[in-house]
């Protein structure tokens, strides 16, 4: 795949092109004009790009009156966390059932399988031009990657009667711990495994060094909302995804 002619503007992504089967850029503009719409559409145009990703923090006026110009459907509400380690992370007793423990190369195939369902709530699967099988290869893909470890650090796994039923992954840069991925099977949803795999991600980032660990999750994902603030995250940011498809 031929890369684009550069533009100050935009970066093009590489991976998500090869993934989707056609140009995808994101805007990296850090104040927004209106003669700076005009070049991202014209640049948008001739470069052939189909799909152009920006993030707009809802306090950035300037973006927020913007942005919308380009014509660019809003495609997600994006809802960013944090939780500052200082303070005690809480004991919360595992079910007797209930094993929580580092992925290994065996869990792999029922991890996919539970990515393959788990993020209906993303842009990618609220925006109908994206092909769904390919939303689903997308997570399928990035667990596989994460347990790895090239897209994650480290995989932890809830594990009920032998059987992977959970999973989080961990990322660790410069002291920050970031959660990646959350997943738990459709069938034991409700339990309690979700806050579980989140405290005990907490611990290990606490034992990396960190001393900040950031999530973000979907505006119209509640329940993963609420697992974060009954783990004492606060938010940090509101922003919004539009996709700009030509």
């Amino acid at each position: 795949m031929k890369t684009p002619v550069p533009n100050q503007y935009c970066e093009f992504l590489s991976w998500d092109s090869h993934f989707w089967g056609y140009y995808i850029a994101r805007t990296t503009v850090p104040e927004w004009r209106e003669e700076i719409v005009v070049d991202i559409m014209k640049w948008q145009k001739s470069e052939h790009i189909r799909c152009l990703y920006t993030l707009v923090d809802v306090a950035d006026f300037s973006a927020c009156k913007f942005v919308p110009h380009m014509g660019g459907n809003c495609g997600d509400v994006r809802v960013s966390f944090e939780r500052n380690l200082v303070e005690r992370i809480e004991d919360a007793p595992l079910p007797v059932d209930l094993v929580i423990r580092p992925v290994v190369n065996s869990d792999v195939p029922t991890l996919i399988n539970i990515a393959s369902y788990s993020y209906y709530d993303t842009r990618f699967y609220f925006d109908q031009y994206f092909d769904r099988s390919k939303s689903n290869t997308l997570y399928q893909l990035w667990i596989e990657n994460s347990c790895q470890k090239i897209l994650a650090d480290e995989v932890w796994v809830a594990e009920m009667d032998d059987c992977p039923v959970g999973y989080i992954t961990c990322v660790v840069k410069q002291h920050v711990g970031t959660i990646g991925l959350v997943g738990v099977s459709r069938d034991v949803r409700g339990h309690g495994i979700g806050k579980q795999l989140v405290l005990c991600a907490l611990r290990w980032f606490k034992q990396q060094g960190c001393t900040i660990v950031k999530v973000a999750t979907q505006g119209r994902n509640v329940l993963a909302q609420r697992v974060y603030q009954r783990t004492h995250f606060l938010t940090s940011n509101i922003g919004l995804w539009y996709h700009t498809w030509r």
